[in-house]
């Protein structure tokens, strides 16, 4: 008889949570080999016990596994001694060891759930909290590692006879599901008034769609937080969503049951496909079809819609054979945290949503939903936060000391390191806002919690009035490590494409703008736009007044000359500009471009009054249209400074000459294009350098993206932008991260 072997493996990576343990099972016994598998806070640990040739076959066999969700970073081997193992066998899990398992996202419901949840053969049959060991909630349940049941917000949920056996059994797709729960012994949903008055119905579901078909809003409870939505057909409801939850002109997103009802509405490309169906269900933005049968007041002034499928199974119930479209956006009050838990629902949201479909699971980490959108095949990300958190990114070839990042002011999302990863958090939003400061520190001790992190660095950015630089203030015994926030943005970019050495890279954002050259130590800016004095106005959403000063001082007093509608219009405005421009003390010197897209706005007669963040160079973006690639004429002075006002000269030379708003808009971004190329050939001739890096959050308009990568390819040089992470604030984490390695590691040199 062939003598045994045991070898011991550790697999590291996201494998927990996501059907490892079954399929290490079912190849173990395929293989007629013994031995156990568990969870563990180290990852999960198999022993396998067999003759040699079966034990060999098992490793190549498990990484050949298509696991959906599953990733294998690496695995820990060790040959030992056979202890006569006399079957294979999931074993309970380990609570002892190192936490180097890597937690998975939240999943889309799949397709076998969303089968069974609509065959009325089914037990679990208009269930809304089905799922399996490939779907369902993760991060948004998870108190601590390993992945087991009794470490999430299930362990209230005690699993009945049938759910149990479904448990314990190696050929059922909920083999060691532990979320698995039925009707019977499972989470249960509650429709609700405004008041937190119970309605009582036999089918709150069915009751809550008939209200969506009557008009009104409704609040829901998904895995990571409340939604709120309206019947996509119905102007009425639209409007009045929008006027109680102060949103007045932003695009508002869709929900549809499949893509046959997306497409209906929207052009979808093979990629933008396959990221709407991807695990995790994100925002995916579009382009309009023309002439689709919804009422305008969905997204005003944009050719784009923001486009979701179903993500739970709530979803699911709600649209299919109701709706052709909801209407969805985030549950909160504008500004504010997603909402997660029922009675603050209730608080925060009751002045918005007419009735609530809550539930008795308890969210532990609240995600807002992710944004995406597709650049020539390649998926970029708007916002990063649920269905990708908390994936690690690995940016580092070797294991680092702890690092702690705080992350950017507004559009919060903060990192820590572990390994050689960096773990972002999910979206936390603006840090002026108590309730987000609240949710920020939360989640800063849970995810440390998780991960086992306690940092020895922080690092953080150099703003002394900013809650993020007064917090890693207070975290004492660790080196801090100041990082300029442009800085931040271009090494986010480094980290992603493992750039080293010098780079030109272009910032841009609405801090300001600014063509750089250094590396992850060290960063001189060497070009830009002008400076222009900004006066201090009493609200920053009259744009108008920004763009009277910028006119005044393009033109100066001869800008009453100037015989365009705007200034017409505004003359009488044009005293008290000047009387701001002339109070030294309160103007603010910015190089953005920002205020230049508000200008442009302005002049052109697209909007003269900024409702929500990024308005005008959304806005600018989607109405541009031409052909070929026109430009203005631009200057480039000897310092790389791009000349905004010659820039403003020209424009208001096509406005009175009457060429499209549509026309000017394209000629615009292409401009920027070209002036930005040329100010970086400049610098790569001085400096000896060719890799260009491209970031700040106006480079989530496409067009002005699109522009500069084709004139600095043009010009050879070599161009890399985010993909990762967004090239908005949502990407600040990761840069300081890498940034602060390099700092220390040139420090101890």
């Amino acid at each position: 008889m062939e003598h045994k072997i045991r070898r011991k493996l550790i697999f590291k990576g996201k494998v927990q949570g996501v059907g490892f343990r079954p399929t290490i099972y079912s190849i173990a016994k395929k293989l007629g080999l013994t031995g156990m598998v568990l969870n563990s806070p180290d990852g999960v640990i198999a022993e396998i016990e067999g003759i040699p040739s079966q034990v060999e076959k098992f490793l190549p066999l498990v990484n050949s596994k298509q696991m959906q969700n599953a990733k294998i970073l690496r695995v820990e081997t060790t040959d030992l001694p056979p202890i006569g193992y006399m079957s294979f066998r999931i074993l309970p899990s380990a609570n002892t060891g190192k936490k180097t398992v890597h937690i998975p996202p939240d999943i889309g419901t799949c397709k076998e759930c969303e089968k069974e949840m609509f065959s009325t053969k089914d037990r679990r049959f208009g269930y809304p909290f089905i799922n399996c060991t490939v779907c369902g909630p993760r991060f948004s349940i998870i108190k601590d590692v390993p992945f087991d049941r009794a470490k999430t917000s299930m362990s209230v949920f005690h699993m009945c006879s049938l759910c149990e056996y479904e448990y314990s059994d190696p050929n059922n797709r909920r083999f060691h599901d532990e979320s698995n729960a039925c009707d019977d012994c499972g989470p249960h949903v509650f429709l609700l008034d405004n008041y937190g008055k119970r309605v009582e119905t036999l089918d709150p579901i069915l009751r809550a769609v008939q209200f969506l078909k009557e008009g009104k809003i409704l609040a829901v409870k998904g895995f990571t937080g409340y939604h709120i939505f309206c019947d996509a057909s119905n102007p009425k409801a639209i409007e009045e969503l929008r006027k109680r939850k102060n949103i007045i002109d932003r695009p508002l997103s869709l929900m549809c049951y499949s893509l046959k009802e997306i497409k209906s509405f929207v052009k979808v490309t093979d990629k933008e496909s396959e990221m709407l169906q991807s695990s995790p269900r994100p925002i995916v933005i579009l382009k309009k079809r023309k002439g689709i049968l919804l009422p305008e007041n969905i997204a005003l002034k944009s050719e784009n819609l923001g486009v979701m499928l179903p993500f739970c199974p709530i979803h699911y119930l709600l649209v299919k054979d109701n709706f052709l479209a909801l209407v969805v956006t985030s549950g909160n009050r504008t500004g504010e945290p997603i909402t997660k838990d029922n009675d603050k629902a209730i608080k925060y949201l009751g002045g918005i949503a007419d009735y609530f479909l809550v539930d008795d699971r308890k969210i532990i980490n609240r995600s807002d939903d992710s944004i995406i959108r597709v650049l020539k095949n390649k998926p970029l990300k708007i916002r990063r936060s649920r269905g990708f958190v908390p994936d690690p990114i690995r940016i580092f070839s070797e294991s680092v000391p702890s690092i702690f990042a705080t992350g950017a002011q507004k559009g919060n999302i903060f990192g820590i390191s572990k390994g050689k990863s960096a773990i972002l958090s999910q979206y936390i939003g603006d840090l002026s806002i108590h309730d987000t400061q609240a949710f920020y520190r939360k989640s800063i001790l849970q995810m440390q919690s998780l991960f086992k992190v306690k940092p020895e660095i922080v690092v953080f950015e150099q703003n002394e009035k900013s809650y993020s630089y007064k917090f890693a203030k207070s975290i004492h015994g660790v080196k801090h490590v100041p990082v300029l926030h442009h800085h931040a943005h271009i090494a986010s970019v480094m980290a992603e494409h493992n750039i080293s050495g010098n780079v030109i890279g272009v910032a841009l954002d609405s801090q300001g703008s600014g063509i750089y050259v250094g590396d992850l130590t060290n960063f001189v800016k060497k070009g830009g736009f002008t400076q222009i004095n900004l006066p201090s106005i009493s609200s920053p959403k009259d744009i108008s007044k920004i763009a009277l000063a910028i006119l005044f001082q393009t033109f100066g007093e001869e800008v009453t000359k100037v015989k365009i509608d705007f200034i017409k219009k505004r003359i009488n405005d044009l005293k008290e500009v000047k009387r701001y421009l002339a109070d030294k003390n309160s103007l603010k010197i910015s190089d953005s471009l920002v205020s230049l897209f508000d200008t442009i706005a302005c002049v052109t007669g697209l909007c003269e009054e900024s409702n929500y963040t990024g308005q005008t160079i959304i806005e600018l973006e989607s109405i541009a249209s031409g052909k070929g690639y026109k430009s203005y004429d631009f200057d480039v002075t000897n310092d790389n400074v791009i000349d905004t006002f010659a820039l403003i000269r020209e424009i208001i030379q096509d406005i009175k000459s009457s060429v499209p708003v549509e026309n000017i808009s394209y000629k615009f971004h292409n401009t920027l294009g070209k002036a930005i190329a040329k100010a970086c050939k400049t610098i790569s001739k001085e400096q000896k350098i060719k890799k260009v890096c491209l970031s700040g959050g106006l480079f989530q308009n496409f067009l002005l993206l699109e522009a500069c990568i084709r004139e600095l390819k043009k010009v050879r040089l070599e161009v890399y932008f985010n993909e990762k992470v967004p090239s908005n604030n949502g990407g600040i984490a990761l840069g300081q991260i890498k940034i602060a390695k390099a700092v220390l590691e040139n420090l101890s040199r």
